[in-house]
């Protein structure tokens, strides 16, 4: 089953980020970098592979979002018109995303999904993507590479923001996903994670 958040914007104002002007600083990524092109991703048959990218179409700035699981583990940090790789253990997990840097100002989304070892699994920022919909942004944004160590000090770092950030994530999940059984119809069903789940991916070459 999967649990989602309405989207990128619309979490934003709902966790009232908008507030104040410091919602709308930028923020630059801490512990990512750009890398070389990604032309094939390969699955982990130990674990699930995750592709995150996020669009640049959304208001507030360039802000780096960092992604967790829902016991506060890394999974890596993204900006607008980017993406990187991840590998998660296999099962159900809440992916949990924010600006820390933000403070009480930043949102925190959460979405819970199941995945499988040796799959891949393509996530517009929380959301499952079809690969047709996804190739070709993955084609034109920038493959970031993470590195795990300084990830992980950056964690620690912001241990008290995420120590609020997890659990109003998962009560936003659980309010947004009892609208959406109270209004069936006013948003367009996602996919699930299972339905779009690949063996592997192929990145095409910019157009």
């Amino acid at each position: 089953m999967i649990r989602y958040l309405f989207g990128l914007a619309a979490t934003a104002v709902l966790a009232g980020g908008c507030a104040s002007g410091v919602a709308f600083k930028d923020v630059d990524l801490s512990f990512a970098q750009v890398g070389l092109p990604m032309t094939h991703v390969a699955a982990n048959p130990r674990a699930a592979t995750l592709v995150v990218y996020i669009d640049g179409d959304y208001d507030g700035g360039k802000k780096a979002f960092t992604m967790v699981l829902e016991d506060g583990s890394l999974v890596g940090q993204v900006t607008p018109r980017s993406y990187f790789i991840a590998t998660v253990p296999a099962g159900e997990h809440q992916l949990v995303t924010a600006v820390p840097e933000l403070a009480g100002y930043s949102p925190c989304m959460g979405a819970t999904h199941r995945f499988e070892a040796g799959k891949i699994y393509i996530m517009k920022n929380l959301t499952p993507m079809p690969l047709e919909e996804a190739e070709r942004a993955l084609s034109l944004y920038s493959h970031l590479e993470i590195d795990s160590a300084a990830g992980a000090a950056h964690l620690g770092d912001e241990s008290e923001f995420w120590k609020e950030c997890i659990p109003r994530a998962k009560q936003l999940e659980v309010d947004n996903a009892k609208y959406l059984a109270d209004n069936p119809g006013v948003f367009p069903t996602p996919p699930t994670a299972q339905s779009v789940a690949l063996d592997h991916l192929d990145i095409p070459s910019p157009p």
